[in-house]
């Protein structure tokens, strides 16, 4: 299922747009529209979750244009099988962490990530990087919240076997 902030960010687009803009981007609209409806039907390979808050306290006090960037971003991941470098990574000093890559303007946004029963992806923290390095404290964060995760997996699998 798509994320539901590409959705709404996309069609209050052709909203604000379709008020300002007159006939010539009507037949865009349209165009888009059609566009929307295709990827609507396109199978998700990938589910994406958020663990706990961390990637909420990241997204939510970004401007609006990165956080449609983000989403898009997001969906593509879902959708598409091999995704480029430009977008995703490993983090190769910690085993089983990736990085999802996001650039707006000068701006590059990282999103640590791990995967979970194969299709599954869990989201952890995000922040701001203006370097090509990772920040050795956002990189241990985010292996602190990925062991968090695998630990209450275990106990939470332990729980139902009993």
């Amino acid at each position: 299922m798509p994320d539901y902030r590409l959705w709404k960010f996309g069609l209050s687009s052709i909203t604000f747009c379709l008020g300002n803009a007159g006939f010539y981007f009507i037949a865009f609209s349209f165009a888009y529209c059609s566009i929307i409806r295709q990827l609507r039907k396109v199978e998700s390979i990938r589910e994406i979750i958020f663990y706990k808050d961390h990637f909420d306290k990241f997204f939510e006090p970004l401007p609006q244009k990165v956080k449609g960037k983000i989403d898009e971003v997001l969906f593509m991941f879902t959708i598409i099988e091999r995704m480029p470098k430009k977008f995703f990574k490993s983090i190769e000093d910690v085993k089983g962490l990736f990085e999802v890559r996001v650039e707006y303007g000068s701006n590059i946004y990282r999103i640590f990530c791990c995967f979970d029963k194969g299709s599954l992806v869990v989201l952890f923290n995000g922040f701001q990087n203006k370097t090509q390095k990772t920040p050795k404290k956002e990189l241990d964060k985010a292996e602190k919240i990925m062991q968090e995760y695998f630990n209450e997996q275990k106990s939470n699998n332990n729980g139902n076997k009993k």
